[in-house]
């Protein structure tokens, strides 16, 4: 019976080690500075849940297509549909941009009269 339950803890001890093991290798990939491309437009729209897809575009989009004091609309026709609204301002995921364990949001926030007013990387 002892034997049995140290097979059983050794096993369950590789187990761990392995997943473990896969957590750190797949993490690793997705942390890995993304190669910054352009901002287009349709991938950004069309980004899947987490939307990795996003990472690598935030720089020129913030560098380059977001401008305080243009309209709502403006944003929206640019970005789409945020993923998280609150108050004044919208989340859109931007996949792991910055950590391991928790995906980034680009924060946008706008004027009661619906202007832009600021917009940062969100590290939740």
């Amino acid at each position: 019976m002892k034997k049995l339950s140290e097979l059983v803890f050794v096993l369950f001890s590789i187990a761990g080690a392995l997943i473990f093991a896969g957590v750190v290798y797949n993490s690793w990939g997705v942390i890995q500075p993304k190669v910054q491309g352009q901002f287009n437009g349709a991938e950004w729209k069309n980004a899947g849940p987490l939307a990795s897809e996003r990472t690598g575009m935030i720089e020129d989009l913030m560098e380059n297509h977001l401008t305080a004091g243009v309209t709502e609309e403006t944003v929206l026709e640019l970005l789409g549909e945020p993923n998280y609204k609150d108050g004044n301002c919208v989340y859109y995921n931007i996949g792991f941009y910055s950590q391991i364990i928790d995906p980034d949001s680009l924060l946008v926030c706008y004027t009661v009269t619906r202007k832009l007013d600021t917009f940062t990387i969100h590290h939740h």
